[in-house]
């Protein structure tokens, strides 16, 4: 008995087409993915043209990357050690009005009043020297930290001073200043990230008696402009 011979057909196979079908399905889900990035990166320029979109998490918008703009020089008299201020308020964070938004600056940096208990009015300081003011910052592997240091320095051996670093020592602050000859104030810190009393040094011999207070914080905030003035509104809780 002969065997009929029956033919056979079949498909060759191909590994290349199954490699090929999958990069085209990929490259097909990425553009998908960026095309929708685009299309709400676009709605939300839109809708809100002034939002931020993060920067590592420092919430520097691109509108405001582009109002910088250039930054002029400045004459001698503009930066001369003794145009820093030497009169100081500080503002306890406890003697902070909470039920009350915290002030945020405006396009222009300036900051409104803080809002504080009925009760309460700002410390008020004259430093005996010159204040210091040291802001830093430094790039990490990941993240950019910074470091606000200021420093005052207290003349005399006094009951007030005593008893103020035995009262607020390791205390948290809103520091507000403003330089000499000039009406603009200044603040640093704020209620969720404040100035902290960090060190205190009293010394009494025969080169000197004074209290040397330094506050400091880790943030890359810099001082901002505040709209209100302490000394015309305020009387003085610490007399030094």
């Amino acid at each position: 008995m002969i065997k009929h011979k029956i033919p056979t057909h079949y498909r060759q196979y191909d590994p290349s087409k199954g490699v090929r079908y999958e990069n085209r399905n990929g490259r097909n889900l990425l553009f998908t993915i960026l095309a929708l990035i685009a299309l709400v990166f676009i709605l939300q320029l839109v809708c809100d043209p002034a939002s931020a979109w993060g920067l590592g998490g420092t919430g520097v918008s691109m509108a405001t990357m582009l109002t910088i703009g250039s930054i002029d020089d400045v004459s001698d008299r503009d930066t001369h050690g003794s145009a820093i201020s030497y009169i100081v308020y500080l503002i306890a964070i406890d003697q902070i009005d909470r039920t009350k938004a915290f002030p945020q600056p405006d396009k222009d940096r300036i900051v409104a009043e803080v809002p504080l208990k009925s009760t309460e009015v700002p410390h008020y300081f004259e430093a005996h020297d010159i204040p210091t003011l040291t802001s830093s910052t430094e790039k990490g592997d990941i993240t950019t930290s910074g470091t606000n240091s200021f420093v005052i320095i207290m003349g005399g051996n006094r009951d007030a001073i005593d008893n103020f670093i035995e009262e607020y020592g390791g205390g948290k602050f809103v520091i507000i200043y403003k330089h000499v000859k000039d009406t603009q104030w200044y603040i640093l810190g704020e209620l969720e990230r404040p100035m902290i009393l960090n060190n205190t040094e009293t010394k009494d011999d025969k080169d000197g008696r004074y209290t040397t207070f330094t506050f400091k914080r880790s943030s890359v905030d810099l001082p901002l402009k505040y709209k209100a003035d302490p000394s015309g509104t305020t009387t003085a809780a610490v007399t030094p």
